[in-house]
């Protein structure tokens, strides 16, 4: 019985997951983003050439230890 429960709550989690994913990305706006300047160790380099030929990015920001992400 326990077992059954807890499928409904995970059931209910998911589905309520997957509506708050699509109202996020409904309020998604696109504006348009400042070619910024980043400074590293060797040179610097701006926005549109960490792209290079791809149109997405993935950005990690670790915030150390206590992040739990």
């Amino acid at each position: 019985m326990a077992k059954s429960e807890i499928q409904k709550i995970e059931k209910q989690i998911y589905d309520l997951n997957l509506k708050l994913i699509a109202l996020r990305k409904s309020t998604l706006s696109q504006e348009a983003i400042p070619n910024y300047t980043f400074s590293t160790q060797s040179c610097e380099t701006n926005l549109i050439d960490l792209f290079g030929q791809n149109d997405k990015l993935l950005l990690i920001h670790n915030m150390g230890q206590a992040c739990r992400y």
